[in-house]
Formats: structure tokens, sequence, C-alpha cells
């Protein structure tokens, strides 16, 4: 359980990608990524030899549970978390591009990559599927650590 709720965790902190195979129809509607999202919900699934092991679907319904994340239209962004063992709020910077239907962010802020650089993300240029539709940001990316991590985030313009 606890390998479980870190991996919740690191993927909620952190958009990370070492593998991005999402080919749903969806990633096709792409539109303005500038602006502040809230997450609502996030689907987290953990495979082993292509086996599902663990599967975890959470609705974003705690405001602690909630993350925010901002696009500018200067390209640069911001994410704000809640860190539950320091009992406050997170904010990173970064830098973001878009090609296609993927973002790739840029963090400038080193204690970003703290806990990814434990397992040997770079979170300099990772990037994640993304697609919008309607006022719901939807993202995507994959992580290698002990099988795959496939994590799906849905979030909300504020």
């Amino acid at each position: 359980m606890k390998i479980h709720y870190f991996l919740f965790v690191f993927a909620t902190l952190f958009f990370s990608c070492a593998k991005n195979d999402y080919n749903s129809p969806e990633t096709t509607q792409q539109g303005d990524i500038t602006g502040t999202w809230e997450s609502i919900s996030s689907e987290i699934i953990a495979e082993e030899g292509g086996k599902v092991v663990d599967k975890e679907s959470t609705k974003h319904t705690d405001p602690l549970q909630k993350q925010t994340i901002v696009f500018r239209s200067d390209k640069s962004g911001m994410e704000k978390t809640y860190n539950e063992d320091t009992e406050m709020w997170d904010e990173n910077e970064f830098t973001y591009t878009i090609k296609g239907n993927k973002v790739i962010i840029h963090y400038s802020d080193e204690s970003a990559t703290g806990v990814a650089g434990m397992f040997g993300i770079d979170l300099e240029n990772f990037e994640m599927t993304y697609a919008i539709s309607g006022n719901t940001l939807k993202t995507y990316f994959e992580i290698e650590f002990i099988g795959t991590v496939k994590v799906t985030t849905q979030y909300i313009k504020k």
C-alpha cells in the first residue's frame, strides 16, 4: 500500500514521462492550454509484465487533493500541490512547449526534480499527452518504475 500511495503522490506532484503511448481519439481534440486548471480526478494503473497489478481511481473532492496548474501565454507555468509531509503548499515554476498533442515541461526549480531524481527521471524535458474538450484538460503519461505506471488526470479550467 505504501508503494501505491507513494506512486500516487509522485504522479500528482510531478509531470514525468519516460514513454507515451496514449492513442485515444480524444488526443486529437486540442485547444488552447493557457489558463489555470484544477485537478478533478486521476487514475493510476500499475502493470508488471503487461498485466495490471493495481488500479486506483480518485475523485479530487478534498481541496488538499487538488493540483493547480497554470499555463501562461508566454510559455511559462506553475504547478501547485499540497505536501502532506510539510503540511504546506508547494509551487514549482516551469516553461513549456507544445508539439502536436504533447506538452513538454521544463522545470526551472531544482527542488521539483528531487524525488524524480531518486528514480532517474529527468524532469527537464519530459512530455505528456494532452487533450482539451470544452473546459476539461486530460493529461496522460507513463513512467517505468517496478513495471509501468500509467497516469491519467483530468482538470477543469478555473
